[in-house]
């Protein structure tokens, strides 16, 4: 029995819903020992239920296994191990672990007679009669057992894994995550599942990724090539002998194996633990609001502030984001200037974390020290206006243009505007560029910043609705034409304008067969690695990185290169250096891999590609081995590219950890992910395919794998000459593109921004992809809501209503979305009513101050107390009413036009929306 030692999860106290998600293999497992922080030892065939146990007996009891895997897996022996497993924690008695096994699922076929393997059917009904068993046990665990293709070729079977998970999961559950079995692109496809509900659902939180990593006794270097010639030519013997000459070498190939003695190979190696790897899809959804919003609030987080230094830098950045907030830019442009530079770069460096954001951190703070305050206004207002935050690019607007044309100071607002007005006419281009400082003023910032004002209480400026904001569309136009006018940079160039690829491919540490693959249809030269040959078929490739470990099979991958264009000199030399160095030393020492890649950037012309070599540790576990390959990636690939990824060859963990570190540096540069491509390898198949034959190449492969070194060098000796007659028959394969389930994680990211939105807007982008005809109605439809006229969107909604029920029914991925948008939606058909009008702004009211957003609180919350009818009201609910129209007008024009002579801040502001929304809570 084999010991293997397991991190510790971090396990939490709160009461929640947990969730264990793991993967069946076809292939059965010896039993293995594995322990848990040196003192949790379970045994089992299956590792996602030691995991199950270990959750148990640390206080963290699973509610619900859900377990993935196809017709073929070993169904049988999981629930036999579900069985034990139970026992073992005092849940069952002996006799109840009948249920378990006493019933299995491959029924004798009468017709054939022989064991058939099992449909959906038998496994669904083996789920439910454990699933009535636990109910009338009143066990608190559910097992949801998911069955699926053993590719992923058709987009219907790629999204299946999310289609069956998402009702499954609920809100408010930690997910664990074992990816140690099943088939290789099973990991990629369980985490892009998740990652997608974490965006769809609420809190939703990844507690641990579990990979156990077993090393047979017998290398896989030695064993694979062995078993791989016998099995390859014992399909040659199938396709060029006749029957009798089958029939007699099989019986003397059994003959030879049954004198071997049945042997328990024990494994050994270690278990590792992904979830560091979390940090970086946290990083990208971290960005990704900073991105939105401007605002460097979202990544104070990362701030250990374990020195005065460090504490002090982040206070300066609290502190600037917090007059972000609330629309002071001038007081925030101030913090950020007092930031001392080296102080920051050096921080951020030793910062295992900040040393990712550094870029986004350093672009804000350097933006400030290194312009003036109208440059940095100036970008201010370029920057909220490609994100679609109007009324805050309205705002960094006229800070821009008092910095630039305001010579004097004075507290009366009308010559503050004249003084800017008369600047601006003396300027070039001066009269033109005041009619349009004029319209801005007197209509668009007005309909923006004051949107439906009815109020008598107060003057008012201007609020009529000029005509060419009577769509987002226009609205956009009109700012566009006003700040380009004054120097304001806009940048709306479509991410469909990146032409150049990068592909990042994997080498393991196997011996590989040269096998015959298919993409799109077209079959490939013979290759026993892909990536070589996939890299011809991407046009436009400007790189393909190849990441391994030193010991990865580093001379396969050089002869492959070598036959990739044969008899060219440069090519030959670099492919013989590698082969040298890897011999010389039995592996590619780090320390030799910046001196291989100079000599293979002498051969990028020919190749017409740059090809980069990177080694990583073959554990893989750390949060450092994950930042090495991401600073290594960030560093070396271009911008503006898009991203593909080849998860064939590498260990199961490694395509998790690509995704995380290619998902960070895409939110961080004009970088996108396109594709992800996994060829499924289909060994060499017997021309005839009939019992005898299935059992002998059943019968050899557990025999063969079942034997120690000596002897399966001694097996191999006595069958070789058996079938050395025979050419052996390659393997064959399909390379798949797992592009749908790239689109829904996509997707998701846009559902998380309108989470933290509610801006419908922000989803745009799903119907740009699928329905670009009613996309800019949608923009209108978000620009009406964000103007609290819901009767406009309301009725913009129904002229599209048919179009989009259409495109949600029959487009599969927006289909699956659609809750979300459905949710949104409805609110429309409800804006004729007063009460609910009152309930979604008090919604939004509250949604916004949680964010800390106080601008739109504060507008919402102004929208919100002006629903009343004043003179409805008790005496004493008015002057209630006038004291609190009094605050909020206050907060507005404090942040919108500086006028107010009040200092507020973001505790006062936050109060002032908080009495509202308790005023609005009592009817009147």
């Amino acid at each position: 029995m084999n010991t293997l030692n397991i991190p510790s999860a971090n396990i939490s106290s709160d009461n929640r819903n947990t969730v264990l998600i793991a993967s069946l293999g076809n292939d059965s497992f010896n039993k293995t020992k594995y322990v848990f922080d040196n003192k949790h030892t379970y045994e089992s065939n299956c590792f996602g239920l030691s995991v199950y146990e270990y959750l148990c007996d640390t206080k963290k009891t699973t509610n619900q296994i859900i377990i993935l895997g196809t017709l073929k897996s070993i169904w049988n022996i999981f629930f036999t191990n579900l069985g034990e497993a139970l026992l073992r924690a005092g849940l069952i008695t002996q006799k109840e672990t009948d249920i378990f096994t006493g019933t299995n699922l491959t029924e004798n076929d009468s017709q054939h007679g022989e064991n058939r393997d099992p449909d959906v059917a038998d496994i669904k009904r083996r789920e439910q009669m454990i699933n009535l068993f636990f109910m009338t046990k009143k066990i608190s665990l559910r097992i949801n057992a998911i069955i699926h293709e053993y590719s992923f070729q058709s987009p219907e079977s790629q999204t299946l894994i999310f289609d069956n998970i998402l009702p499954l999961i609920e809100n408010h559950s930690d997910i664990y995550i074992d990816i140690t079995n099943g088939l290789r692109v099973s990991p990629i496809m369980s985490f892009l599942t998740v990652s997608c509900l974490q965006n769809i659902k609420d809190d939703i939180r990844i507690k641990n990724i579990f990979y156990a990593k077993m090393n047979s006794l017998v290398p896989e270097k030695i064993k694979k090539p062995l078993i791989d010639e016998i099995l390859a030519r014992y399909a040659g013997l199938t396709h060029t002998a006749g029957y009798e000459q089958i029939e007699s070498i099989s019986e003397k190939i059994k003959t030879i194996l049954q004198q071997y003695p049945k042997e328990n190979i024990m494994y050994q190696g270690t278990v590792l633990t992904v979830a560091p790897m979390k940090e970086f899809t946290d990083m990208a959804t971290k960005i990704n609001q900073y991105r939105f919003s401007g605002n460097i609030d979202s990544l104070l987080g990362y701030f250990q502030s374990t020195s005065k230094e460090e504490s002090d830098i982040k206070t300066k950045l609290k502190r600037s984001a917090d007059f972000e907030n609330i629309c002071k830019f001038s007081q925030s442009y101030a913090n950020l200037k007092q930031i001392d530079p080296l102080l920051l770069e050096k921080h951020l460096e030793n910062n295992k974390y900040l040393r990712c954001l550094k870029k986004s951190i350093n672009d804000k703070v350097h933006t400030a020290q290194t312009t003036s305050d109208k440059d940095y206004y100036r970008k201010l207002t370029g920057h909220y206006y490609n994100t679609g935050d109007m009324i805050r690019a309205c705002c960094a607007f006229e800070y821009y243009i008092e910095a630039k044309y305001l010579s004097i100071k004075n507290e009366d607002p009308k010559a503050i505007k004249q003084n800017i007005a008369n600047n601006i006419i003396k300027s070039e281009n001066g009269k033109q560029n005041y009619k349009l400082y004029d319209l801005f003023t007197q209509s668009i910032r007005a309909t923006l910043v004051h949107k439906n004002d009815k109020s008598q209480n107060f003057d008012n400026p201007d609020t009529k609705i000029c005509r060419s904001c009577s769509s987002y569309s226009s609205l956009r136009a009109s700012l566009k034409e006003i700040f380009t006018a004054f120097g304001i940079e806009i940048s709306e160039t479509p991410a469909t304008m990146i032409t150049d690829n990068v592909l990042i491919s994997f080498l393991g540490n196997g011996s590989y067969n040269k096998t015959v693959y298919k993409l799109d249809g077209k079959e490939l030269p013979p290759s026993n690695f892909i990536s070589l040959q996939l890299a011809e078929t991407i046009s436009s490739l400007k790189q393909l990185v190849i990441i391994g470990t030193e010991t990865s099979a580093w001379n396969e991958f050089a002869d492959n290169l070598n036959s990739l264009k044969p008899d060219i000199d440069e090519i030959q030399s670099a492919c013989g250096y590698i082969k040298d160095v890897f011999n010389s030393n039995g592996k590619l020492p780090k320390q030799m891999l910046s001196d291989i890649n100079e000599r293979l950037r002498d051969i990028r012309n020919t190749l017409g590609f740059e090809l980069l070599l990177f080694l990583t540790e073959e554990s893989c576990s750390t949060y450092e081995d994950y930042l090495a390959i991401y600073d290594f990636l960030n560093e070396k690939l271009a911008d503006n590219v898009r991203i593909s990824m080849d998860i064939t060859h590498c260990f199961r963990q490694f395509p998790i950890v690509m995704y995380g570190a290619v998902q960070l540096m895409c939110t961080l540069g004009r970088r996108s992910i396109d594709n992800i491509y996994y060829a499924d390898m289909i060994p060499p198949r017997t021309a005839i395919n009939d019992e005898l034959t299935k059992s002998t190449c059943r019968f050899m492969t557990q025999s063969l794998h079942n034997l120690n070194e000596d002897n399966l060098r001694n097996a191999y000796r006595q069958i070789q000459p058996l079938l050395a007659e025979f050419p052996p028959q390659p393997a064959t394969g399909t390379i798949n593109k797992i592009t749908e389930m790239l689109k829904l994680t996509k997707y998701s990211f846009e559902i998380s921004t309108y989470n933290r939105t509610k801006n419908l807007m922000s989803m745009n982008g799903i119907f740009a992809d699928n329905g670009a005809d009613i996309s800019d109605m949608i923009n209108d439809i978000a620009y009406f809501e964000y103007m609290n006229q819901f009767d406009k969107s309301a009725k913009l909604f129904k002229t599209i209503e048919a179009k989009y029920n259409e495109l949600s029914e029959n487009n599969q991925l927006l289909n699956k979305l659609s809750d979300k948008i459905e949710r949104h939606l409805s609110w429309l058909e409800f804006s004729d009513s007063p009460e609910k009008k009152k309930q979604i702004i008090m919604d939004r009211t509250l949604f916004y101050l949680n964010q800390r957003d106080y601008l739109n609180a504060v507008l919402f919350a102004y929208e919100l107390l002006h629903l009343y009818p004043y003179p409805d009201l008790s005496e004493g609910r008015k002057k209630q009413y006038r004291h609190l129209d009094k605050e909020i007008c206050g907060c507005r024009n404090y942040m919108l036009h500086d006028q107010n002579q009040k200092d507020y801040t973001a505790d006062t502001i936050k109060n002032a929306v908080d009495n509202i929304v308790r005023f609005s809570e009592l009817s009147y």
